[in-house]
């Protein structure tokens, strides 16, 4: 007999779930449609930086790295795994949809949370060797709902 499937946390509970993380001078919007929470986040030897997880009802969430500029920090390059911008930053591709490597009854600590913090330390790493360490399925090698991620 399969196992029953976890139910599909609400906005109202994802909320919950990322203000018990305790990250760093938090803010938030709740709407019945949409929750925005924007902390600091700082990686192991890295920048700290401002970011953004944004929720929507049957979407995966999104996580956008408002600060600092990483465009500006690329200094010109084009930056690896990316989505295009539509949330005021940089938004991160964290995971291959087609993989299904996340679903919605998964928690954030255990998923999104340590993917940006891995994320932004190969971005770290990016930004002196020019080398993205990082892995993933780069643009034009599958397709998906969501736009394929920047190539590196």
């Amino acid at each position: 007999m399969p196992l029953p499937t976890p139910p599909t946390p609400n906005l109202a509970q994802r909320l919950t779930e990322v203000v018990a993380l305790g990250l760093g001078n938090p803010s938030r919007m709740l709407t019945p449609s949409r929750l925005t929470y924007d902390f600091d986040l700082r990686p192991p030897l890295g920048r700290t930086y401002r970011c953004r997880l944004v929720f929507e009802r049957q979407k995966p969430p999104s996580f956008v790295v408002l600060s600092p500029n990483l465009h500006e920090l690329a200094g010109g390059r084009t930056l690896p795994h990316i989505y295009p911008d539509k949330l005021g930053g940089v938004t991160l591709c964290l995971w291959w949809p087609k993989g299904r490597e996340w679903t919605r009854a998964m928690r954030i600590r255990d998923t999104y949370l340590p993917w940006a913090i891995e994320w932004l330390t190969y971005f770290e790493d990016w930004l002196f060797s020019n080398d993205w360490r990082g892995g993933g399925v780069h643009a034009g090698t599958h397709t998906d709902w969501r736009p394929a991620c920047a190539e590196s």
